[in-house]
């Protein structure tokens, strides 16, 4: 799956060349470590998001994706959840808890690293998500919490 938004991530960004001729140069100046990168992403689509991460103000880190390239590699992250990252902690609790005799410490520590990893990219894409409907919406979504600012006193006498 990651190798197929890999590709479309940048066939859809070079193929809009008329709009895009920033992107277009961008791409043919950064070939070579955009190629290395992209080997690395089919790991996690996530990766890409290096390349607009404006880090150390480098050049190949500058570039700004369309919002549904944006889309395309938040989908791709959650995907991959539920796609790899889900099944392999499937098999990892099955393999524990029918070899309990044998299980050994060093799989444990990877079974409780996969269930953190899990935990933070659900919290994360949830995130991610959550910004995009409030995007698609327009507008903010009213929780029972929210209170008027001006019912709220700001002087509290004790």
């Amino acid at each position: 799956m990651n190798i197929i938004i890999t590709f479309l991530v940048f066939f859809y960004e070079t193929s809009k060349s008329n709009e895009r001729s920033e992107f277009n140069e961008w791409f043919k100046k950064h070939l070579t470590l955009i190629a290395i990168i992209t080997v690395f992403s089919i790991g996690d689509v996530k990766l890409f998001r290096l390349f607009d991460s404006n880090f150390g103000g480098f050049d190949i880190c500058s570039i700004k994706f369309s919002q549904l390239v944006l889309d395309l590699i938040i989908y791709g992250g959650f995907g991959n959840i539920l796609l790899k990252d889900l099944p392999q902690l499937i098999i990892q609790i099955l393999y524990a808890t029918k070899f309990t005799t044998s299980y050994k410490i060093i799989a444990f520590f990877a079974l409780i690293i996969n269930i953190i990893v899990l935990v933070v990219s659900i919290v994360e894409y949830g995130y991610y998500i959550n910004d995009i409907i409030k995007k698609r919406c327009g507008k903010r979504v009213k929780s029972d919490n929210d209170v008027p600012r001006d019912t709220v006193d700001t002087v509290v006498e004790i």
